[in-house]
């Protein structure tokens, strides 16, 4: 039941709540995309950057890590795991051992990053020369702080990525995959279309205002149905 007000405003009545619209949805899920990149390219700054460390996470994900540090390590040795767990008695043998196992997946985690389906997506629109004098591209990831409608390094074209893995959930940005000749043009599309809706809200000025963002979020997924069915598939 709907209550319709003179000005248009349609109020629902209590028990008549309707489904939030879908751009409140995908809103919330653009930290979700840049969280877990960010955790992909270096867990321990992205727990800090984005809170983590006073709740419990930073320790649990640091204990895990160090755990899987000394099996490595335990593994090349024949070591007992506790012995090279302790610090005290830790040989330097086992120290280095350690550091260089800590080296090894930070490589790892640094070339997952490049591979990820995150990165073709971002490659996909580097060509591309849109209206703003778009640092698209300074090194996003280590410069940027935590995503917020205050941030000034959030180019058009990653407001585009970030908005395209919101809105495709089921797309896991971290894999190390390409998007296909659909979701590139899809992207485009995106892009293109915020890039004009920017010039249109600002006549060229502030491409990182991320409050046209959700403005153009919001004009793009108006319905409850959208809403429905992107609430399903997460």
């Amino acid at each position: 039941m709907i209550d319709n007000r003179q000005d248009g405003e349609q109020m629902a009545m209590p028990g008549f709540e309707p489904e939030p619209p879908a751009a409140e949805t995908i809103k919330k899920q653009l930290p979700v995309v840049q969280f877990r990149m960010d955790f992909l390219r270096d867990p321990e700054d992205a727990l800090a950057k984005w809170g983590q460390m006073e709740n419990g996470r930073y320790e649990k994900w640091f204990r895990g890590h160090f755990d899987r540090l000394v099996a490595i390590v335990a593994q090349q040795t024949g070591a007992d795991p506790a012995q090279i767990a302790d610090k005290d008695k830790r040989t330097p043998e086992q120290q280095q051992l350690l550091l260089e196992a800590a080296a090894k997946q930070q490589i790892a985690r640094i070339d997952a990053f490049f591979d990820s389906l995150y990165m073709d997506a971002i490659n996909t629109l580097k060509p591309l020369q849109g209206v703003y004098k778009d640092p698209g591209e300074i090194d996003f990831y280590t410069v940027t702080g935590r995503f917020n409608p205050d941030s000034e390094f959030i180019s058009v074209k990653e407001q585009a990525v970030l908005y395209f893995f919101a809105l495709h959930d089921e797309l896991k940005p971290t894999e190390k995959q390409t998007l296909t000749t659909e979701q590139k043009e899809e992207l485009r599309g995106i892009y293109s279309r915020l890039d004009a809706f920017y010039m249109e809200r600002t006549g060229g000025g502030d491409y990182s205002n991320m409050d046209i963002l959700f403005a153009f979020i919001e004009r793009e997924n108006p319905t409850p149905e959208t809403a429905e069915s992107i609430a399903a598939k997460l």
